[in-house]
């Protein structure tokens, strides 16, 4: 992308692009609907529950379903520290897959990491292991939030990145969100697509629908 001469006459950067020459102090900048910051949830307690489902969506990735002892704030988007009962000291963030619910459920999308020490077992554990197993829920955080605006959304994710995203889509679809959304969904090789059809759905259900663009870093022949 190159600058046109307006821009360039407006001292407009190109962050990406630009090499600072000495020390600088960035100030984030509140946003139209009055700030990321004021639009999301910040519920630190500490809740518990119980994993009650794993649905298996590629080779290396899964749902985890868990049903909360109480209800949690956040908003779709955030994301969560977790902690499995058994592997002590281990924490992960996970983003929330689904909005908040009336039955307290709540759902995370997890990419097993060779060699790390949650996300295996999640994946990888047999259900008489898993299903049952207590976590520790804690610290919502995060800005990505669906917050108001009349332009059309344009959503990318990549891998297990989709999680916050298909809550965000599926937030959409409880507000009657208008707008026409573009979801780009990155993987390396077609098996490593998931949810397709329940994307699909997502869009019959958007007043102002939903394109879904595929992107293989690693096509194959037939993809």
């Amino acid at each position: 992308y190159l600058l046109t001469q307006e821009e360039l006459d407006e001292r407009t950067i190109l962050a990406c692009q630009s090499v600072p020459r000495t020390d600088v102090r960035i100030v984030p900048r509140a946003d139209a609907a009055g700030g990321a910051r004021s639009s999301a949830a910040r519920d630190q307690r500490r809740v518990r529950g119980k994993i009650t489902a794993r649905e298996r969506l590629t080779h290396d990735i899964v749902r985890v379903r868990v049903a909360l002892d109480h209800a949690l704030a956040f908003r779709a988007g955030q994301f969560v520290s977790l902690a499995l009962d058994g592997v002590p000291g281990v924490t992960r963030c996970y983003s929330f897959a689904a909005p908040p619910a009336d039955d307290h459920e709540v759902s995370f999308i997890v990419r097993k990491v060779p060699g790390g020490e949650l996300s295996p077992r999640l994946v990888d554990a047999e259900d008489a292991a898993l299903l049952g197993r207590e976590v520790e829920l804690s610290g919502v955080a995060g800005d990505l939030t669906l917050r108001p605006g009349s332009g059309p959304l344009v959503l990318v994710a990549g891998g297990s990145g989709l999680g916050p995203l298909l809550a965000l889509l599926k937030q959409a679809t409880l507000d009657r969100e208008t707008r026409p959304i573009t979801l780009y969904f990155g993987a390396r090789e077609a098996r490593d697509l998931y949810c397709v059809d329940e994307l699909e759905a997502l869009g019959r259900a958007l007043p102002g629908g939903l394109r879904v663009v595929p992107v293989l870093s690693d096509a194959r022949e037939g993809d």
